[in-house]
């Protein structure tokens, strides 16, 4: 304990057990040189230029640590940090810049990936070979992937009523099986993932120039890895898309270098998931987005709730996942109590329902409320749509896919992620998301055709869990932003003092500080705040609750009018993909193979824009005739039993 360390210290000097991790901790935090010396001179820590030099040592030790996790399969990721300075900064010749732009770098231990796996001669030989993937065969998900889908998506709009309804706070099925979503890969229990923080350098990777600088400065300069030390070694690389592109434009312009390291060939690009998950956010934002005129829009709530911090294009992405929230978790309540056939939920959870029940409610209420207005609405020619509605189903739809990428994320299961990843990039096509649809294509493409057993080492390495504990998964690019937040901090702790050699010291270390911070913090008791509360967020519940029942947006009519119909960017991005989307992803992946170079789209973006509309309206008009609209858009609905005996006869 402490009481018996600081014993110790009275009787011998030499005994500075706690002395010296609480010194290594406030050092870590960025605690001032005085500050330091004026607590080791009352017997709390060691002197500041000790533990300043014992720091050093660390670092060097750490980096030391990494060479050996590295000559194992292992996973490399990187990502920009920028350290803002004064505003107020002198502006003179060969002064300090406002802004400073850096790198940190991150290896990860692979233990679970086999190095017969991660050859990269396998790897190069199936990517020359260019099996392109198909819409039908690689995108549209099989049978029985559809029912995994459907039961995923049932289990939240269950989990929805479960954990916002005090009524069913004691419900006793609440652990029942058929609640607990389905594990389709995820990491053993209690794994725990092991990372090795290298130097952050002063180097931008926000050019292709840059990627290349950073990549042989992890492997060359900090590892200490000869040039030819990595030939036929393929190694997993979890980046932003950003961060992808240009490697993979590094990619081709070394394709001719003398060895896999200089070539960048070695890395073998993922998608980070947190990215993932904030683009396609943003892009149910920018797509539900309407006017405040709107009734059941974004931006109709964004004016009844006050979020006005939400009115740009890009908002912080906690505030936007804590608003869309509340408008799911209230759309879904009020469907139930719509649906349960009680006066309330209250009574219906006093009834006492079982799993099956729910679940078969719950179906009911994704087919009716959430799914696309082409699947539910009368197709006969004279019949009109009311938008209001329509527009409601769509947004109710798109939030929970969301939200279903977000559960299988914190889960820690990438099968999950896998499952929907066709509808996922879907919705990124539909709602012109360009960039990401490109790269989930490319992930596609190599795990369908390329990666051969190396994709198993891909899909395990998408996601980390630093704690061990279960429901604390992250994707690698959102574990790398924490570390930027920490080196941030570190750095106005410092203020004047700070530099890029005060952060090259203190990023391997990082892993040592977090576990003394964590360590500190559990007996000192330093996040135990009484006055700490939860934000109550059911009076916003409330609140839409209440707008929906005065503006019966759960009643289909056909005299509501919405500024514009929202746009299906499911059925919008399948149409895309079918019609010449994949086509063109073809074309541009077999260029960059063969010749090493992309095949840069020279239309015009309004002039194709403008095309696609019209041959959306084309196919519209063709939808009338066809009978398979409904096997074609996949998660839509929620097929019941009796059309699974109908879709076997089919």
């Amino acid at each position: 304990t402490v009481i018996h360390a600081q014993l110790c210290n009275l009787r011998s000097n030499q005994s500075i057990l706690f002395q010296s991790a609480l010194a290594y901790n406030f050092y870590g935090l960025g605690v001032p040189k005085q500050v330091m010396n004026f607590l080791s001179t009352c017997g709390l820590t060691v002197a500041y230029s000790t533990v300043h030099k014992a720091h050093t040592d660390l670092s060097l030790k750490m980096l030391r640590m990494a060479r050996p996790v590295a000559e194992r399969p292992h996973v490399w990721t990187c990502d920009n940090i920028e350290i803002s300075t004064s505003n107020h900064i002198e502006q003179r010749d060969l002064g300090p810049p406002k802004v400073v732009s850096g790198t940190t770098i991150i290896i990860y231990d692979a233990p679970y990936a086999p190095a017969s796996a991660c050859v990269l001669k396998a790897i190069k030989d199936r990517r020359e070979r260019c099996d392109m993937i198909t819409y039908d065969d690689d995108i549209l998900p099989d049978r029985s992937a559809l029912q995994d889908m459907r039961f995923h998506l049932a289990q939240q709009i269950v989990h929805i009523l479960l954990d916002n309804c005090d009524g069913f706070s004691n419900y006793q099925h609440r652990d029942d099986l058929l609640f607990t979503h389905k594990i389709h890969r995820a990491h053993p229990k209690g794994f725990k993932t092991h990372q090795s923080v290298l130097r952050t350098v002063p180097i931008s990777e926000g050019s292709t120039d840059g990627c290349v600088k950073v990549i042989t400065n992890s492997y060359i300069d900090q590892l200490k890895f000869e040039i030819n030390d990595l030939n036929g070694v393929a190694i997993p690389s979890i980046n932003d898309q950003a961060t992808n592109a240009r490697i993979r434009g590094a990619q081709a312009l070394r394709r001719k270098d003398i060895s896999s390291l200089l070539q960048i060939a070695c890395l073998q690009l993922g998608p980070g998931l947190f990215h993932t998950e904030l683009n396609m956010l943003w892009a149910i934002l920018c797509t539900h987005r309407g006017k405040c005129t709107d009734i059941g829009s974004l931006q109709y709530y964004i004016t009844l709730l006050r979020f006005t911090r939400l009115n740009n294009d890009h908002p912080d992405f906690y505030v936007l996942k804590s608003f869309v929230r509340r408008i799911l978790i209230a759309h879904m309540l009020q469907c139930w109590e719509e649906e349960c056939g009680f006066a309330s939920l209250d009574e219906y959870a006093a009834s006492n329902p079982c799993p099956d029940c729910l679940l078969g409610l719950a179906r009911t209420i994704f087919n009716k409320y959430a799914c696309s207005p082409s699947d539910s609405q009368s197709k006969d020619e004279g019949s009109e749509v009311d938008q209001i509605f329509a527009n409601f189903k769509l947004l109710n739809r798109d939030l929970l896919h969301f939200f279903e990428l977000s559960s299988a994320i914190s889960a820690g299961d990438f099968g999950r992620v896998e499952l929907f990843l066709g509808t996922y990039l879907e919705m990124f096509t539909g709602a012109g998301c360009k960039n990401y649809s490109t790269e989930l294509l490319h992930f596609i493409q190599n795990l369908k055709k390329v990666w051969g057993p190396f994709a198993d080492v891909m899909r395990d390495s998408m996601i980390v869990n630093l704690s061990g504990k279960d429901g604390h998964s992250i994707g690698r690019d959102m574990n790398i932003e924490h570390a930027n937040n920490i080196q941030k901090q570190h750095l106005f702790a410092k203020g004047m003092h700070a530099s890029f050699d005060t952060l090259a010291e203190l990023s391997p270390c990082m892993p040592v500080h977090s576990a003394l911070r964590r360590k500190f913090a559990d007996f000192i008791g330093t996040w135990q705040g009484t006055n700490h509360t939860n934000p109550d967020v059911k009076g916003h519940i409330r609140t839409i609750r209440s707008t929906i029942r005065e503006e019966e947006l759960l009643i289909s009519t056909t005299l509501r009018k919405a500024s514009s119909i929202t746009n299906d960017i499911q059925a919008k991005g399948q149409f895309i993909l079918m019609n010449r989307g994949i086509k063109r992803f073809t074309e541009q992946y077999i260029a960059l193979v063969k010749k090493g170079e992309d095949i840069e789209d020279e239309e015009n973006e309004e002039a194709e824009e403008a095309e696609e509309a019209e041959e959306a309206e084309g196919e519209k008009e063709k939808e009338k005739d066809e009978d398979e609209d409904e096997l074609l858009l996949p998660v839509n609905r929620l097929i019941t039993d009796a059309e699974d005996d109908e879709m076997d006869s089919v």
